[in-house]
């Protein structure tokens, strides 16, 4: 894939936010950074005169996003480019290498280089390609990712879809876990909304309550009797008592929230583990606003049925995973390692 890159200067180096400092994750231009002093794991508190953590609470003040979780993932996700202060093309770094602290001056990767620019493509392409290969391995676990359920009827026939889906959940009764790896958003409404339901929930799932303004009373929002599940002739229920995961994190956003949230109910005993969500379900609203502005909100009101909220705080989690800088450093997958550590 050939990215477009419209902003002017990018870090040669990845990073990754944690906690009020930049962590330096990747050597994208080695000469570069040795210039410059800077190695993977030495942390940065300071750009140009401002800290981390002041670059963080203005940026929060222009960026569109539901909670500080969010922001953060924003904030540290390279090919958005959107740590930097300024526009200037050298920037001054407070470093922590160690113990030893020091100020050094990085020059930026010029977007209107070629040979740079696909060195940064090169590397873009090979972690997102690394990223999509990312899967939990175990004969013990049935494991779904969310952002690639069209792996299940790929090269199927439409005729022999729902033959194939129950052949393929009939064996997943027998296995001792089921994982389901909602970090992402979804590449197929079917795989949850329908097939998760006509195979494991009960005849209702009313797992949410969606309510959509009253254009006859604006500013205000009224309960919607939404298709929370597909109406289904002759459906039975398979009872799965295995253990069941959700992952989540800030990737989590929008439908992948809502299909979280209807796993909680279909499967009562599951554990939801990982990171805030976006706090970002209820279909999307944009505003193009003067100057090419566009302001987006989620437009719809979404709740539990105790009235709970999602919107801004996320859907709920039963287990809060917090990574270490030394976890990002060794590209652990804490929520991976919680599975697999309950199967012992």
């Amino acid at each position: 894939m050939k990215f477009c890159f419209p902003l002017p200067n990018y870090s040669p180096f990845d990073f990754q936010i944690a906690d009020d400092h930049l962590l330096v994750t990747k050597l994208i231009f080695p000469e570069i950074c040795n210039t410059a002093q800077i190695r993977v794991g030495d942390i940065i508190t300071e750009i140009n005169s401002k800290s981390i953590k002041q670059i963080i609470n203005e940026k929060s003040k222009l960026l569109s996003v539901s909670n500080y979780q969010k922001l953060i993932f924003v904030l540290s996700t390279y090919e958005y480019n959107l740590i930097w202060p300024d526009k200037l093309s050298q920037k001054t770094l407070k470093v922590q290498s160690g113990s030893k602290k020091f100020s050094t001056e990085l020059p930026l990767i010029n977007a209107k280089d070629k040979a740079q620019v696909t060195v940064l493509s090169n590397y873009i392409n090979n972690k997102n390609r690394k990223k999509q290969d990312h899967s939990l391995i175990h004969k013990d676990i049935a494991y779904f990712r969310i952002d690639k359920t069209l792996d299940f009827i790929n090269n199927v026939d439409d005729d022999k879809i729902d033959a194939k889906n129950g052949q393929y959940f009939k064996g997943c009764l027998t296995e001792k876990s089921h994982c389901f790896d909602m970090r992402g958003y979804p590449d197929w409404s079917g795989f949850a909304y329908h097939y998760i339901y006509k195979y494991f929930s009960p005849k209702e799932n009313y797992f949410a309550k969606y309510y959509q303004p009253d254009l006859k009373n604006i500013g205000t929002f009224v309960y919607k009797d939404y298709d929370y599940f597909p109406i289904i002739e002759n459906k039975t229920v398979n009872t799965y008592h295995g253990k069941v995961f959700i992952l989540v994190n800030p990737e989590t956003r929008s439908a992948s929230e809502w299909y979280s949230m209807s796993l909680q109910k279909i499967f009562p005993h599951s554990l939801t583990i990982g990171q805030q969500t976006s706090g970002a379900d209820g279909d999307l609203v944009k505003v193009n606003l003067p100057g090419d502005y566009i302001l987006q909100f989620t437009g719809n009101g979404i709740f539990y049925p105790d009235q709970s909220q999602t919107q801004q705080t996320g859907i709920r989690i039963n287990e809060v995973i917090k990574y270490k800088d030394q976890d990002i450093l060794d590209n652990r997958d804490l929520e991976f390692e919680r599975v697999l550590n309950s199967l012992k």
